[in-house]
Order: C-alpha cells, then sequence, then structure tokens
C-alpha cells in the first residue's frame, strides 16, 4: 500500500501560486531598484555638475558665466526628474509591499499544506506499523497453533 495525499493537487496549486508570487514579487522589487538607481543616478549628475560650476567660478574665464547659467538650468531640470522618479518610486514600494503580502500569504499556505502532508504521512507510517505488527502476530499465532497440533 503506497501513500498517497488526498490533498496532493491543492499542494501543487500552492505551489503554483507561490512561486508565482515570487516571480511578481521580484519583478516589481526589480522596477523598484531600477527606479532608485535611477534617482541615485541623476543626483551624481547633479553633485557632477555642481563641481564643475565651482572650478567655472574659480577660472574665471570668458564665457563662464553663460556655462555656469546652463548648468544651473541642467540642475533644475535633473531636480525636477528627481521629484518625478521619488513619487514613481512611492507607487512602486506600495507595489512591492502589496506584492510581498501576497507571496507571504501564498507561502504560508504552501507551508501550511506541506506540514498537513507530513502529518498525514506520519499517520500513514503509523497505521502501517500497526498492520505489519498484527500481520506478524497472526503468523506467530498460525505457527504455535500449527505446532501444537
Amino acid at each position: 500500500m503506497k501513500f498517497k495525499f488526498s490533498l496532493e493537487a491543492v499542494l501543487k496549486n500552492a505551489i503554483q501560486q507561490e512561486g508565482e508570487a515570487k516571480r511578481s514579487f521580484f519583478q516589481a522589487r526589480n522596477k523598484l531598484d531600477q527606479c532608485l538607481g535611477q534617482i541615485q543616478t541623476h543626483f551624481d549628475q547633479i553633485r557632477m555638475a555642481r563641481d564643475k560650476i565651482a572650478r567655472e567660478e574659480q577660472g574665471r574665464e570668458r564665457g563662464a558665466v553663460d556655462r555656469i547659467t546652463q548648468l544651473q538650468s541642467y540642475i533644475f531640470g535633473l531636480e525636477i526628474k528627481i521629484k518625478q522618479e521619488r513619487l514613481k518610486a512611492r507607487d512602486l514600494m506600495m507595489d512591492v509591499e502589496a506584492k510581498q503580502e501576497t507571496l507571504v500569504e501564498a507561502s504560508k499556505e504552501r507551508k501550511t499544506l506541506d506540514v498537513l502532508k507530513e502529518r498525514k504521512y506520519q499517520e500513514y507510517r503509523q497505521t502501517l506499523k500497526k498492520r505489519e505488527g498484527r500481520e506478524l502476530d497472526d503468523i506467530v499465532v498460525m505457527r504455535s497453533g500449527r505446532g501444537r497440533i
């Protein structure tokens, strides 16, 4: 007699749902990481532009005022992009949180079914052990009965 878990199809479905939830979570997390990376890139660009402005101010070359004005406009544009990216990042963070909660629920469901399967398997092993013990007892009784006749 072989062990068969009556909820095997449900367990397989739970495993599949957990896998889908993981993929969805990691995709959302990846989008968030890209957005945060873009924000960091903009900050790095602002830092480099400010360094150029500082060099231009020290150099006192002809046309420096125009270049400084251009760099300040560039910085202003980057600051606007950063604000937009931050709003996008907030939305992505909320999406990541929602997908993480879905993943946690799917994992709990699968783990619950795994525990149930293990419990049923242990019950099956106990039942099998009892049955084998009874069969051995029957064999011993039959052998001892034949010896007396």
